[in-house]
């Protein structure tokens, strides 16, 4: 029975414990702000990579539409 009652105390306490961390991020004005700014920076770097890739292969395929039309040019 004191084994149960000093496990119960503990989660007790690590319940009241978690509750007060949780409160403290509710309370803050973002709690998740840099985190949010990291990943959307990432995002935007990604997004960018895509947008450059496509162009890319755009410009290789009109160049090679090019070169069916015209024959190759040396």
């Amino acid at each position: 029975m004191p084994s149960e009652l000093t496990r119960l105390e503990n989660k007790f306490i690590n319940t009241h414990n978690n509750i007060v961390d949780y409160e403290q991020q509710l309370m803050a004005a973002f709690p998740y702000k840099e985190e949010l700014t990291d990943k959307k920076e990432r995002l935007n770097e990604v997004d960018m990579i895509i947008v450059n890739k496509t162009k890319q292969e755009e410009n290789v395929k009109e160049i090679q539409k090019e070169t069916k039309v015209n024959g190759m040019k040396m």
